[in-house]
């Protein structure tokens, strides 16, 4: 029986995967290929983006990357609409291209998914307000599955803390004496330099039970049994070895190591690297300025 594949066919099936339209085109050569290619593309670009110096470079991977998606569905249009009087395929027919589109959506992709989030990129999506103006809610960031070594102060983590990631700045070191007065940090007996901080409400006076855990690390534990903290004024607190003490940049509405405690070095996970998509919770307004920015310090 002679049949004609059809290049809308060929162009929907790609999109919904690459390399299925040049499968159904008959040439399973091809759909490897494209398959291959595009996903060695894809990481390399991607890969790029993180170690890019500015947000244009980055909009100009990642528009690269989207043309060779582009491509890849185009040459299976291309491909599939060819007159040809050769018959279908075995591999053209439905009962082919649906256990290979089930194999590959619930087997190789999820495979090249969790490859990706281990060692490439990781996509993250925070909606609280914590690190504005830096981060703001409606904000979509890749990060690099890989933690700063060494952390510097003032740097950007991604950390697991209660069964989710979280995203906070290092302030405390190991082995750092901090405090904050009045919402300004101080670090070993200095006013910290911190132009990415503000808070602007009053709830500086606000105490919590869950500052309790401060006691303990007190650098003069005399005090403990007096001491009180509040979100605005706490400390003198040491930073022991082995962890890190995280503070988000709007210091009036932050859950960070105020509360948590500090942040042990295997919690970290990774580093927030740039803005790839960020859309006004509020208006649903595409906010095209913040589209490739650098958040990583």
């Amino acid at each position: 029986m002679m049949s004609r594949s059809h290049g809308w066919v060929a162009a929907l099936l790609s999109v919904l995967m690459p390399g299925l339209g040049h499968l159904y085109a008959g040439r399973a050569l091809r759909a490897i290929a494209a398959f291959i290619l595009l996903q060695v593309l894809g990481f390399g670009l991607v890969y790029l983006t993180l170690v890019a110096s500015t947000a244009p470079l980055r909009v100009v991977l990642i528009v690269l990357l989207l043309a060779g998606f582009l491509a890849v569905v185009l040459d299976a249009a291309r491909v599939a609409r060819r007159d040809t009087s050769e018959p279908r395929r075995r591999v053209q027919r439905w009962y082919v291209l649906l256990p290979v589109c089930l194999g590959v959506g619930f087997i190789v992709q999820p495979w090249i998914f969790g490859l990706t989030k281990r060692h490439i990129v990781e996509a993250h999506r925070f909606p609280g307000g914590s690190m504005a103006p830096t981060i703001l809610p409606g904000d979509y960031l890749l990060s690099s599955p890989r933690a700063p070594n060494p952390v510097t102060r003032g740097e950007l983590v991604v950390y697991q803390a209660s069964g989710q990631r979280n995203i906070h700045r290092v302030v405390g070191l190991p082995g750092d004496t901090i405090s904050m007065r009045d919402f300004q940090f101080i670090v070993n007996g200095t006013l910290a330099h911190e132009p990415y901080a503000h808070a602007e409400d009053g709830s500086g006076s606000l105490t919590d039970p869950q500052f309790e855990w401060q006691r303990g690390h007190l650098r003069d534990r005399t005090d403990a049994a007096g001491y009180q903290a509040t979100y605005g004024t706490w400390g003198p607190l040491v930073v022991p070895d082995g962890a890190y003490f995280v503070l988000g940049d709007d210091r009036a509405n932050s859950f960070d190591s105020r509360y948590r405690g500090f942040i042990a070095t295997d919690a970290l996970v990774g580093r927030p690297v740039w803005i790839y998509f960020s859309r006004d919770p509020d208006t649903g307004i595409i906010r095209w300025s913040r589209i490739g920015l650098g958040v990583g310090a």
